[in-house]
């Protein structure tokens, strides 16, 4: 079969396709009698060539998968990429909300730095107009990685701004993350293409999810000119739960993206300056306000029995909980009890079966069927909230 391209794709030839092939055609020169036996040199140069096009045609075939979005690797899933606007992410750094408080109207500068109680380093990322009062302003931890701290943690000012009154921590850290895996990079690209026109919720949504730092986020809407009720969310109004990402990227891509009109619900306010410029060429400032959440962590535990299959061989506890706690769990999403089975079962050795698997949102009061954490909540899963019960045969 020759090399082409049919509805099916690239379609190429085998090696044994191919040195069939040559030895036709060079029958077809020499004569029926050629000796093609693989211990002569015309059997020998066949193979070679046939082995070269069977190389070449296994390059192109390669080339024309990576071609496709879904299975392509290592560069070529970044060149792809490159069309969309596309790049993979490096590590992320740790950050976290803080109160400030001022007696005055401060400029908060790119780099302003703060230093915790644990003498890790949290700076500014862009300048922050705060006014008087209490504002709430995104830091960065100034190393990548798992950076953590306290949540009720209390910093000093590293270089001292005049008017700055107090800066205090009430809510966790969203920790930082490592350099974008390949799979990751593809589930985002595929996220990147639901982008719709702006003015929707899907555009906040989507355009959302693409900022540095954003790890989780969950949206609703309320189209109707009644509140509801159910939701909480106000009349013509969306709301939108961010885990990660700067407030003030946040608000801006909410001005750009949402409706005119479109109000917003939350405990979060963040402000973004407009500069609108007139058919004379003079320019004036809009000042927008709008509203987001962050989402509320709810620790959920497991309990379930393990039980031997072999009595004489030990359950690795430690590792089933491990896998039990490796599923991902999104903001507002509910989990049913019968789900984590599949990952209990995903241990390289199941020496044991898994029974009378329950679920608990507060630790004392257990179920076999669905738990919901709310709209703006998360479920977060430790191995240390995972009860196993070995049971012997």
């Amino acid at each position: 079969m020759a090399l082409q391209f049919s509805d099916n794709g690239l379609e190429t030839s085998t090696l044994r396709e191919l040195f069939q092939e040559l030895s036709d055609g060079y029958k077809g020169i020499y004569g029926q009698d050629i000796d093609l036996d693989q211990e002569s040199p015309d059997g020998q140069r066949v193979a070679i060539e046939a082995q070269a096009r069977a190389d070449i045609e296994a390059a192109l075939q390669w080339l024309y998968s990576q071609m496709d979005p879904d299975f392509n690797t290592g560069d070529m899933q970044q060149i792809i990429a490159k069309l969309h606007g596309l790049f993979l992410r490096p590590g992320s750094r740790s950050q976290r909300d803080l109160k400030v408080t001022t007696d005055r109207p401060v400029l908060l500068y790119s780099g302003y730095k703060i230093r915790d109680q644990a003498n890790q380093v949290w700076a500014i990322r862009q300048d922050v107009t705060v006014p008087a009062g209490v504002t709430t302003a995104t830091f960065f931890a100034q190393n990548f990685g798992k950076v953590t701290g306290l949540v009720n943690d209390t910093f000093t000012q590293l270089t001292p701004e005049p008017g700055i009154v107090s800066i205090i921590s009430d809510s966790a850290v969203v920790v930082g993350r490592d350099e974008e895996t390949p799979e990751e990079f593809r589930q985002r690209r595929n996220r990147s293409l639901e982008n719709p026109a702006t003015g929707s919720t899907g555009a906040v949504f989507a355009k959302v999810a693409q900022l540095t730092g954003v790890i989780d986020l969950n949206i609703g809407e309320n189209d109707t000119k009644i509140d509801n009720p159910t939701t909480g969310i106000p009349a013509n109004s969306i709301w939108l739960v961010v885990e990660g990402g700067a407030i003030s990227e946040i608000v801006e891509v909410m001005v750009k993206q949402k409706g005119g009109g479109t109000g917003t619900k939350g405990s979060i306010t963040g402000r973004f300056t407009e500069t609108l410029i007139r058919p004379d060429g003079t320019s004036f400032l809009i000042t927008h306000e709008l509203q987001f959440d962050r989402p509320i962590y709810k620790p959920l535990h497991i309990r379930l029995n393990a039980r031997r299959k072999i009595q004489s061989e030990p359950i690795d506890i430690d590792t089933l909980k491990k896998s039990l706690a490796s599923r991902t769990i999104h903001i507002g999403e509910s989990v049913d009890a019968n789900e984590f089975y599949e990952n209990g079962y995903g241990v390289g050795r199941v020496n044991f079966v898994l029974t009378n698997l329950q679920i608990s949102s507060n630790g004392v009061d257990y179920t076999d069927a669905e738990l919901s954490p709310g709209f703006q909540g998360k479920f977060t899963l430790g191995v240390e909230n995972i009860d196993v019960n070995e049971v012997l045969q």
